[in-house]
């Protein structure tokens, strides 16, 4: 990354935060987790693999960067429905390749309990999504 970087140049960067800092994504895994296995979580958690702020340091560093600032923000997804959600999440994924109908409805069934709390009157889903922004330069 530092050699295509402009002289004085300034590279940003967003990652997800890890799952144990994701209020909303990290319970649905852990509900897909609990009806189709501990391999879910690898295979719905690939969003959220760089959320170590240092492994993102050291691979800005292998890359020839500096990191100079770090800042975290929580956002919001919105999402027409928690069915919406599960079908986004699950079926984008090999895990939806997987996993049984029965498992799926599973899921589907769970993520509606565990997540309620993130719908609205309207039905919608508001999931709180946090991220970091890196600013990094050339060493």
């Amino acid at each position: 990354m530092a050699r295509v970087t402009t002289a004085g140049g300034t590279v940003g960067l967003h990652v997800w935060a890890g799952l144990d800092a994701q209020a909303g994504y990290g319970p649905l895994t852990d509900v897909a987790a609990r009806y189709a296995g501990a391999d879910a979580v690898n295979l719905l958690g690939s969003y959220w693999v760089l959320g170590d702020l240092d492994f993102v340091s050291q691979l800005a560093d292998a890359a020839g960067l500096r990191v100079q600032q770090t800042k975290t923000r929580i956002g919001t997804a919105r999402l027409a429905s928690i069915d919406h959600l599960v079908e986004t999440e699950v079926k984008s994924t090999p895990l939806g390749e997987r996993i049984t109908d029965d498992v799926y409805r599973r899921i589907v069934d769970g993520a509606r309990e565990e997540l309620r709390t993130f719908v609205t009157g309207t039905g919608e889903v508001r999931l709180p999504i946090t991220g970091h922004l890196i600013t990094a330069v050339p060493a």
